[in-house]
């Protein structure tokens, strides 16, 4: 599959045949280092002021720059902050709960998935609570880019 094909709407509207595979060969092509986590040259079609940002990060770096980042990473979450944000994930995946209208449609990706991490990395960050609503959109529209063209 070509990597422009993964913004077309088909695609976004069923990714899951895509991913379709045992378990055991995820694992095996993640482990591997002969299988590179450079994203970067699979998304030219991205603006160039998004393509370095949005795609050099620590999951889509090979070694040794994403075991630097890494041990970076899991000196703060550590087992023990994770247990602690526990209760406060559990509350947020509630509240996202309690608001599902009782009526219309739900987006389970869009309405549910997405805002949990949104809003506990937007709290790690200390993002203000009246800016996160701001911090959602933006992070939701860059995971958008390139459909309106296909």
């Amino acid at each position: 599959m070509k990597a422009s094909a993964l913004a077309h709407p088909r695609f976004k509207a069923n990714p899951y045949p895509f991913y379709a595979c045992p378990a055991a060969d995820v694992v095996t092509v993640a482990k591997d280092d002969r299988f590179s986590r450079d994203i970067l040259p699979l998304v030219r079609w991205l603006p160039g002021f998004l393509r370095v940002p949005l795609t050099r990060q620590m999951l889509s770096q090979d070694p040794p720059d994403h075991t630097r980042l890494r041990r970076l990473v899991s000196q703060v979450f550590t087992p023990t902050r994770v247990e602690q944000l526990r209760g406060r994930i559990q509350h947020v995946c509630d509240k996202l709960l309690e608001d599902v209208p009782h009526t219309g449609g739900f987006d389970l990706v869009r309405d549910y998935a997405l805002p949990i991490p949104l809003t506990v990395i937007s709290e790690l960050l200390g993002i203000p609570a009246e800016e996160r609503q701001q911090f959602h959109r933006l992070a939701q529209g860059s995971l958008r880019l390139g459909t309106a063209s296909e």
